[in-house]
């Protein structure tokens, strides 16, 4: 039983009319017939070529229809449904079709059911509310269509027609594009772009009385396009969205509304997109795409770099399509073909673009490496290990691989194989061929080609690519000013005015500048703290940058050869958001606070004593080792993931117990109101280890020895925690949970325990007071770590980092003469096998 999935995008009484009747943003189609531009004449009453008329209409970037071709002598007539006779027509369609199963798409559930062609025409026409909503997409279309489509259509619409540069391609790279969709009512294709800046074309051959409602944007709406549907979390490049007319209107560009009937041919320009709607009992239609000479300079400028960043192919192959079709300028390669092809369409725009192609695959310095020419079989194509795209020229590849190659774009933004180090260059069209052709093409034309706009401020794609080489064979590194972590220099960038080093990764998740961009930038590089709009911890400029929104999704950047294990410097960057650690008290589920923990409210820490209160700042999200809460007072420091949290008044105990923390929170020292004493940091940095929890509370408890006999008191026995009116101190054991020792655990007599403490009071105060002395100057020295990260002192940062290495070591060592010395108390006191444990947790190899 399939289960009824009415729509809600499409009502049964959806059309144009409707929407345009709603206003902006809905605007009409233009509309042109087939019957009147064929009586159209230029000013000299020539008859005006259509090709011409096309081209005029793509430039301006408006969707529009050709309408009235059921009109032409050569439409089909329509015969009885019987499947029998040819003709545009679902009967025909099934007869001409597989009889198997095939995949129909369910456009409210998004999944494919599978039943025939003929079940699904029959149960849509029976109007079943199951077969509602349904829709039969990328059916092959078959060779009697395409014999149809080419009598009734104009070449330069047709696919593989005279403007259609896929002929140009060879066989293995061309993709088949010419489809048939059946549509029951209420199914309809969501809202996205036409594949690789193609044209978009299609045809409706047979529906009702109700028409199929067709929405299109404009080539100026790009920008704002994107943000509309990112507003939603899809991709304005990859994903489909289906939108009702309720969240249309809120679109704040127009939007192109037009009631497709049969004979229409409805067209949507390079880089535009649309959706279609289907309130119709049952529509079929033929679709298909075109790859104009205008795709290729929308795809270069538009949809490259994005898909490229996306780790999408280009499935149209732009860049090889171009190469392939002035390449076949060559009388060379005409000869290689069994049927020579025309002159390629719109050659002046055709010979700058690949001129500007073969100029940004230029090395302006010297190559790292031999350029080596990679030979390359008849009939195949060479494509990115990485991203999937057609390489047409120029590419790096692996020399421990051998044979994984990568697209300049990828190697750009760092992705590689696990040999990032190991790349050379290789080409498959030597610089001389390339020449040849634009001389051809010169010499075709009569006059010289437009020259690439020069961008000053830009390297060419080859240059970047080969600086970059260079730079990996450098194995210096530098400390990023946003992330506080040592890279490879050749993983970011040094500015010119102050010397700060930025990773790639930081630049991108602050500030959304891609790593492509600011490598290719040419001249001086000006970091974001020089103007004044960096946004990390310790700059708090006025104007700092806001970085857009990365809001974690379920696509990621995955190398199609599955050794691509270096992602790029941009790749799979999102906004870690973590759940409000506030309102975990009120979410429902009848969990409270913590016990023994006061009430968190957050609060951001002024920047010094004598700031003045300004604006609330909301809290920024860094990327930072988990902090320490200092335990010296009534007043507890919390912070984590950056942000302040203070808990005020005093610590909810049990008989002035400590307070449960979190395991994860250390101690942090942060300026002399948040000095710690020695004794609460040793006792803040207790191990879950039973044995180092030994340790150290025989440590804290020889510091509290003066005030236990002052109190007329016995000091705790040594291995346990120290008792508290009776109570002792929950103790931690290695799985993170709390425990109280049983009553039956054997005490000392107060007279032995009092002679064991005097026999090793000397030694162990004497360590005490060493290891005490030592961890002061440790959380001293440690404070001026921030300051020296501030200010960029690298050479002092190194010294500093020495010095901490050598105090850690002498705590060590003393810490290490003190579990001797617990030790031999442990055996001289029987407990022998204690004393195995510490010792062999503290790694002394102490046997029983």
């Amino acid at each position: 039983m399939i289960p009824q999935t009415p729509s809600l995008t499409v009502p049964p009484d959806s059309s144009a009319q409707q929407l345009l009747r709603l206003g902006k943003p809905f605007v009409e189609f233009p509309r042109f017939s087939i019957l009147a531009l064929q009586e159209e004449k230029d000013p000299d009453g020539n008859p005006l070529p259509f090709s011409e008329w096309l081209t005029k209409r793509l430039q301006l970037g408006q969707p529009f229809v050709i309408a009235e071709f059921d009109k032409l002598d050569t439409w089909p007539a329509s015969g009885p449904h019987t499947g029998h006779q040819p003709g545009f027509g679902i009967e025909r369609l099934i007869e001409l079709s597989t009889k198997k199963n095939i995949p129909i798409r369910n456009c409210s559930t998004g999944r494919d059911l599978s039943f025939t062609l003929k079940k699904f025409a029959d149960s849509a026409r029976q109007s079943f509310p199951e077969f509602q909503n349904l829709y039969a997409r990328d059916l092959q279309c078959p060779q009697e269509w395409l014999e149809q489509c080419r009598r009734i259509l104009p070449t330069e619409v047709q696919w593989g027609g005279r403007l259609d540069l896929f002929q140009w391609l060879p066989q293995c790279a061309r993709s088949e594009v010419m489809m048939a969709y059946v549509g029951s009512e209420g199914s309809s294709s969501g809202f996205h772009r036409c594949f690789s800046s193609t044209v978009a074309l299609n045809l409706l051959v047979e529906s009702d009385d109700r028409p199929v409602v067709c929405i299109g944007t404009d080539f100026d709406s790009q920008k704002k396009y994107d943000a509309f549907l990112s507003a939603r979390g899809a991709s304005p490049h990859l994903d489909w969205l289906n939108l009702g007319s309720e969240e249309l209107l809120k679109a704040d560009f127009p939007l192109y509304a037009y009631d497709q009937r049969v004979g229409d041919l409805v067209v949507f320009p390079p880089a535009t997109a649309h959706q279609v709607w289907n309130p119709a009992t049952l529509s079929a239609k033929v679709v298909w795409n075109i790859l104009h000479p205008l795709s290729l300079e929308v795809g270069f400028e538009y949809v490259q770099a994005p898909f490229n960043r996306l780790c999408h192919p280009d499935v149209a192959r732009t860049s090889l399509s171009l190469a392939y079709a002035m390449l076949s300028l060559l009388p060379d390669n005409q000869t290689m073909r069994s049927s020579p092809l025309p002159l390629p369409p719109d050659l002046p725009l055709l010979s700058r673009l690949f001129r500007q192609m073969v100029h940004d695959e230029s090395i302006e310095s010297h190559p790292v490496t031999p350029v080596t020419l990679v030979p390359i079989q008849q009939g195949t194509i060479a494509t990115c290990n990485f991203c999937s795209t057609a390489i047409w020229n120029r590419h790096v590849r692996c020399t421990q691989c051998a044979d994984f190659d990568l697209c300049l774009l990828c190697y750009l933004s760092g992705r590689s194989c696990e040999h990032s180090q190991s790349y050379a260059w290789a080409e498959l069209v030597p610089a001389e061929q390339c020449t040849r052709v634009l001389n051809r093409a010169r010499e075709i034309l009569g006059f010289q080609p437009e020259e690439p706009r020069t961008l000053d401020k830009r390297k060419t794609l080859g240059t970047a690519v080969n600086d970059l080489m260079r730079a990996k064979t450098s194995t210096t590194s530098r400390l990023c000013h946003l992330c506080r972590i040592d890279h490879h220099e050749w993983k970011g960038r040094r500015c010119d005015k102050c010397t700060a080093f930025f990773c790639y990764r930081g630049l991108f998740r602050h500030f959304d500048e891609y790593p492509s961009e600011v490598i290719r930038h040419k001249g001086m590089w000006t970091c974001p703290k020089c103007t004044e709009t960096c946004n990390c911890r310790c700059c708090h400029f006025a104007t700092a940058y806001v970085k857009s929104e990365k809001p974690a999704s379920k696509r990621r950047v995955k190398a199609a050869d599955p050794r691509g294990k270096v992602m790029g410097f941009a790749d799979n960057v999102f906004d870690q958001k973590r759940g409000n650690r506030r309102d975990s008290s009120h979410n429902g589920s009848g969990v409270g606070p913590l016990p023994g923990v006061a009430q968190i409210t957050g609060k951001k820490r002024a920047i010094s004593s004598s700031a003045d209160p300004g604006p609330a700042t909301p809290l920024r999200k860094m990327e930072l080792p988990t902090p320490e809460p200092d335990f010296s007072g009534t007043r507890l420091a919390l912070s984590r993931e950056s942000s302040e949290f203070l808990m005020d008044g005093p610590f909810g105990s049990v008989n002035g117990t400590l307070p449960t923390l979190l395991p994860s929170m250390k101690t942090f020292p942060d300026g002399p109101d948040f000095m710690v004493s020695p004794t609460d940091e040793r006792h803040s940095r207790v191990s879950s280890s039973p044995g180092i929890v030994s340790l150290a509370s025989a440590a804290i408890s020889s510091s509290r020895i003066t005030s236990n006999i002052q109190n007329n008191t016995l000091p705790p026995m040594l291995g346990h925690p120290p008792a508290t009116n009776g109570l002792y101190l929950p103790q931690h054991h290695s799985n993170g949970s709390f425990s109280t020792p049983p009553s039956s655990v054997p005490t000392a007599s107060p007279t032995k325990l009092t002679a064991s403490s005097n026999e090793t009071k000397a030694p162990t105060a004497a360590l005490d007071a060493s290891i005490r002395e030592l961890e002061t100057q440790l959380v001293k020295l440690k404070r001026y770590e921030e300051e020296f990260i501030a200010l960029n002192l690298d050479d002092s940062r190194k010294m500093l980092a020495s010095q901490v290495a050598e105090l850690e070591s002498q705590i060590k060592a003393k810490k290490r003469e003190k579990s001797l010395i617990l030790i031999e108390r442990l055996k001289k006191e029987g407990f022998g096998g204690l004393a195995a444990v510490v010792g062999k947790e503290v790694g002394l190899g102490v046997d029983a």
